[in-house]
């Protein structure tokens, strides 16, 4: 059993700007909510929770992770340190992706599929260098590793939740 925490700058796509703006919660206080929900209801050791959205930095997983993330989805940060440009055209049956990175189209694809190499050397720095930051994180505070970061390691964690 699992719930995914998703969203950046306190709403989704779906909902409407004022609302998101005005009313949602952030990644961080979704987070610390599910949590203390759960173990509310003294589920929580049967139950991971993954956070994603705008979690591009160490400092920002390892928050997510103190929060109460079992695991932090990378994958906006992945697609951009693998080139794209958030041109919003994505695959789809009237999407272009400009660099053929998510196009149905063959021509940009291929074009693609020729850096390929090179494009997974930079995913791979990208996730090596996360995961050093995030180490150095859990390193400094005192733990051994980001899993056992929580609420105290987090600078005003009443800020944070409900």
């Amino acid at each position: 059993n699992f719930f995914t925490i998703d969203g950046g700058d306190g709403g989704s796509a779906t909902a409407p700007i004022a609302l998101s703006i005005l009313f949602g919660k952030t990644i961080f206080e979704g987070l610390s909510i599910t949590d203390d929900v759960l173990k509310k209801h003294n589920v929580r050791d049967r139950v991971k929770i993954f956070s994603s959205g705008k979690l591009y930095a160490p400092h920002m997983s390892a928050r997510a992770m103190a929060l109460g993330a079992d695991a932090v989805g990378l994958a906006r940060s992945i697609m951009i340190a693998g080139g794209c440009i958030r041109a919003g055209l994505c695959s789809g049956e009237s999407g272009d992706c400009p660099v053929g990175m998510a196009t149905m189209k063959k021509g940009k694809r291929r074009a693609y599929a020729q850096a390929i190499d090179q494009k997974i050397r930079e995913i791979g720095n990208y996730i090596e260098a996360h995961d050093h930051g995030l180490l150095q994180v859990a390193a400094v505070v005192g733990v051994k590793s980001p899993s056992e970061l929580n609420r105290s390691h987090v600078a005003h964690p009443e800020k944070v939740g409900h």
